[in-house]
């Protein structure tokens, strides 16, 4: 098992944050920028720890994730901004749907429904706003990712 700080980012976030950043195609690019920017300017070992525990919204003051306060927009290149910035929506997108996909999932599971009728049913409910190019493959996506 892997430790360290990265690590703890990779793991810890929100599931709705790691699913959109997956979807987006940014969570290692996400990742190496909190890490650089907000983790690895301390030496101490503590600090560190706390710093990470704020940039995941796990901190005592402070318990909610902001993806956007994570990142130092002043500090990126345009080029990861642009990357980036996509995800906004989606982290958006999915901290309101994904409770409820989940629960669907648990329920299909357990009356035992077929991957492919939950993904029917993704496609004509929870996704019916996505527009149509990728919402089959939005549903695969979450599909595969809570069969995890």
């Amino acid at each position: 098992m892997k430790t360290g700080y990265k690590e703890m980012l990779r793991n810890r976030l929100p599931d709705y944050v790691d699913l959109a950043l997956k979807w987006c195609k940014v969570k290692e690019l996400w990742i190496n920028h909190v890490y650089d920017s907000q983790i690895n300017i301390y030496a101490d070992k503590q600090e560190r720890y706390n710093a990470t525990r704020i940039a995941l919204g796990l901190s005592s003051k402070e318990r909610i994730f902001k993806f956007e306060d994570s990142i130092d927009w002043v500090w990126i290149s345009e080029e990861e901004k642009e990357r980036l910035k996509p995800a906004i929506g989606w982290i958006n997108f999915f901290k309101a749907i994904f409770p409820y996909i989940e629960n669907k999932w648990k329920v299909n599971l357990s009356l035992g429904k077929t991957e492919q009728e939950f993904i029917d049913e993704l496609s004509s409910g929870y996704l019916k706003t996505v527009n149509d190019s990728v919402k089959n493959k939005l549903a695969v996506f979450i599909t595969n990712y809570l069969k995890k």
